[in-house]
């Protein structure tokens, strides 16, 4: 270990002296760089040098304020938390002039952004150093470490000349809950003697790994959307901040060898400037190679990762006028591990992306002018680019409404209410439930992102996802129009108008259409309030109440809850949920009574979701997220390999992610037995295929198609190609099912990022919801041939397992928590299933 760490400090000296490259790292002595005895060297606070344990969160935050309170340096600031409550930390490093000016600083930086001021471009660059946006991957956090004590220790000319030319922002650790789950892994599995051995259990995490953050989110998709804490703190600082250069430190599969920024050329998103790829490869053909050469070391470039998706980090300051670059390491998850490569230890991670931070700050110094220049003439042509207002938002569903401005809001976009009312793209949008964005502005282009369609790209191949037209995540109506009357600028922080329930005389009423009427509901069964749900429509005091719509009589022949409370409730719902709250004066009511059959009493829905291997943990944490987080519900995780023991009968819904093959003929027979005799078994993507062990009949996939007429080396990217990578597709509705309830448009968009397609059912009741026979994508970039193979496909299917109901999206309903357009078909699977009338099935 001794020379590992050796070899780290060398790479320090190295970077201090900036003299010609020495034959090796061995040649540059640690001493070399006069380091101030004042700050501490990061053991002195680990009790371990980098490299050899795993730093926990606790203990990085620990340096990076022991280093802030003795350096002249470093500023340290906290940008946020997690959802443990853990900080999200931030270091500013430059000279101790800098910083005593760095309000000066940062405002004629910031000037940068504004196409109407005189700004200069004669300031430091602004580098950005993120870390660790998967837990698991820790190697970055690691050599962050090292990086703030080089940065705030080092004494030498050179040291002294960067600083002197850059702020310096190091996020040492995005994901700090991720982390933590990783690291009391790793280091409470290691041996005294490191084992290579990748079957051993230190290089094997427990499900569900460190990877994401708390609600098993990953991170690095979530910057557009900001569904986490850790996505929008950090969003507001960072464009508070705009950095010239984002970086963040990612590890791979460890028989890789090192990537670093470009992408593969063909696969950049057309609103990304080619100028922006030419600084990017700058760096990389003048600093990154050249210090990996001269250590000998492998590396790649300019392939496998794309620069398509603007909600990733990667590609995110693209579309700021700054430059973002991915970094993969090699993974050794644990301490050493054998590769194709031959053995790769943590050290050594670290040591490589200790490598890339440094060259990258030297190279952001030697490019300085020319990463300023780009900024500020980014935004001034952007400015210009384009005409016209995207206008948006349903009186239907307030909540979802609001969401979406927020989102944009979030993305430094300027929104602004409805003034007038307007009619466009065949909606009414009205004040009070409609904004505007002008598509000319200074972040054009992030608006242009959020808003495109586009269903084409140069490259058929992508990474990560290709459709994310943000509206249709939302299923709300949206149009581009020539035209609007623009009232008063959105603050996603102003204050919620509060709207006012009258007493009701006889019941409350409100209908199912917003995203918040699940959880309004929920509250309403959780205090004890009797409840019912209309299954047919009626009209009451001049209004139709559609299917789905809640009735809350108030009669103490009905009610435990006095009426006052009843009331009191109604109006925080209202409030809280963004609720229409109508109070009935009569139960007569026209088309059926309200003592009619047709409105059905409401059960409490009591959730499970199996856990544990076999299970995706992605939908699960969706799930658990959209149930915990937004509606107010708990969700049992039941871990899979106890399930044997466990008491299904708490439960009437339980969710399957996987095909689980790890459970053994007596679980699955227990589950089945549970459906039988009136569970409700609803399977979300892969789950569907775990009904194969339950022994449902009557469910096929349509196999798929791929190219065999291709050149042999043309193989993989088939491969990848006859994927589908991540597209909105459109779905056809039968919205007088209980699975459809809320939903006021027979037509629905569908985030779909699997290869499962079913074949149609003779049965037609049996699929209530199916994309349609003609056009099925509506944005993304998907084959012909898999659209082609998608037409009149069930999207979800209903089964009957004697007492029970098992329902099966092919898709996940709760996509990365910000698709709210469909999350209702959760709520409506959680809530309506026993609605579900044996006769259809």
């Amino acid at each position: 270990m001794k020379n590992t760490v050796a070899l780290l400090l060398g790479l320090l000296s190295f970077f201090c002296a900036a003299a010609q490259p020495a034959a090796t790292l061995d040649a540059f002595l640690p001493d070399t760089c006069n380091y101030d005895k004042t700050v501490p060297v990061p053991s002195a606070v680990l009790g371990f040098e980098v490299g050899a344990l795993q730093a926990s969160p606790e203990k990085v935050a620990e340096y990076y304020r022991s280093v802030a309170a003795v350096s002249g340096r470093v500023e340290l600031i906290q940008y946020g938390w997690t959802h443990e409550r853990r900080p999200l930390l931030l270091a500013i490093v430059s000279t101790p002039e800098n910083l005593r000016n760095l309000d000066r600083i940062k405002a004629a930086h910031a000037a940068l952004s504004d196409p109407a001021a005189d700004a200069s471009t004669d300031g430091p660059v602004f580098t950005w150093l993120g870390h660790s946006i998967h837990g698991n991957e820790t190697s970055g956090m690691n050599a962050s470490l090292l990086l703030l004590y080089h940065l705030a220790a080092a004494q030498t000319a050179f040291t002294q000349h960067l600083l002197e030319n850059s702020i310096i922002l190091i996020d040492p650790m995005i994901n700090p809950d991720g982390i933590g789950r990783f690291t009391e892994w790793v280091n409470s599995h290691r041996s005294y003697v490191d084992n290579p051995d990748n079957q051993e259990r230190e290089h094997i995490e427990a499900w569900p790994g460190g990877r994401s953050n708390h609600y098993w989110f990953d991170l690095n998709r979530d910057w557009i959307n900001q569904t986490q804490p850790e996505s929008a703190s950090r969003a507001v600082v960072m464009l508070d901040w705009k950095p010239n250069v984002y970086t963040c430190a990612h590890e791979q599969g460890s028989d890789a060898n090192y990537h670093f920024s470009p992408g593969a050329p063909s696969r950049v998103h057309p609103l990304i400037p080619d100028e922006c790829q030419q600084l990017i490869g700058r760096l990389a053909r003048d600093y990154y190679a050249p210090a990996f050469d001269r250590q000998q070391m492998m590396y790649f470039s300019g392939e496998v990762f794309d620069d398509y998706y603007p909600g990733r980090g990667r590609e995110y300051m693209d579309f700021f006028g700054g430059i973002a670059l991915l970094w993969e390491q090699p993974s050794s998850r644990g301490f050493l591990r054998n590769t194709a490569n031959g053995p790769l230890s943590f050290a050594l991670s670290v040591h490589n992306q200790l490598t890339m931070e440094l060259a990258t700050i030297r190279g952001a110094v030697d490019m300085r002018k020319d990463l300023l220049d780009y900024q500020k003439r980014y935004f001034r042509e952007t400015s210009k680019e384009g005409s016209g207002y995207y206008v948006f938002g349903s009186a239907d569903d307030l909540a979802s409404t609001r969401r979406f401005a927020e989102l944009i809001a979030g993305n430094g976009v300027e929104i602004y209410h409805l003034d007038k009312r307007l009619t466009a793209g065949g909606a009414t949008f009205v004040p009070d439930s409609a904004f505007v964005v002008p598509v000319r502005q200074a972040t054009h282009r992030m608006v242009e992102a959020l808003f495109e369609i586009r269903e084409s790209y140069r490259d058929s191949i992508a990474y990560d996802i290709t459709g994310w037209t943000m509206p249709m995540a939302f299923n709300l109506p949206y149009a581009k129009v020539a035209s609007a009357s623009a009232g008063r600028r959105f603050d996603k922080t102003e204050a919620i108008p509060a709207g006012t329930v009258a007493r009701a005389p006889y019941a409350y009423v409100f209908e199912w259409t917003g995203f918040y009427a699940p959880r309004a509901l929920y509250r309403l069964l959780a205090a004890g309030v009797y409840a019912k749900v209309a299954q047919s429509p009626f009209e009451a005091q001049g209004r139709t109440f559609d299917r789905g719509t809640i009735v809350v009589p108030v009669g103490r022949v009905y009610q435990k809850v006095d009426e006052d409370s009843i009331h009191a409730l109604m109006q925080q719902l209202a409030q809280a949920d963004f609720l229409e709250v109508y109070a009935l004066e009569s139960g007569y009511t026209a088309g059926h009574n309200i003592g009619s059959s047709e409105f059905a009493p409401v059960r409490m829905p009591r959730a499970a979701v199996i856990g544990g291997a076999g299970a995706s943990s992605v939908p699960v944490g969706d799930l658990w997220h959209l149930l915990d987080c937004q509606y107010g519900m708990p969700l049992s995780i039941l871990p899979s390999e106890s399930l044997g023991s466990a008491d299904l009968a708490r439960y009437n819904v339980l969710f399957v992610t996987g095909a689980h093959g790890d459970l053994g003929g007596p679980v699955s027979d227990k589950i089945k037995a549970w459906v039988a005799a009136g569970g409700t078994l609803v399977t979300l993507e892969q789950g569907i295929r775990f009904l194969n062990r339950l022994g449902v009949s009557g469910i096929s996939f349509k196999p798929g198609r791929r190219a065999t007429d291709i050149p042999y080396a043309d193989i993989a990217v088939s491969v990848r190609a006859s994927g589908i990578p991540g597209v909105i597709l459109d779905a056809s509705l039968d919205t007088t099912h209980p699975l459809c309830y809320g939903y006021t448009c027979d037509h629905l968009p569908v985030f779909k990022n699997n290869a499962i397609i079913l074949e149609p059912l003779e049965n037609g009741l049996r699929t209530p919801i199916r994309h349609p026979s003609d056009k099925v994508l509506l944005s993304g970039n998907l084959l012909p041939s898999l659209q082609d193979n998608l037409k009149a496909t069930p999207a979800a299917v209903v089964s009957r397992l004697g007492q029970g109901r098992i329902i099966s999206f092919t898709f996940d309903p709760n996509f990365r928590g910000v698709w709210y357009g469909t999350s209702k078909l959760t709520a409506n699977a959680l809530f309506w299933p026993e609605l579900i009338s044996g006769m259809s099935l």
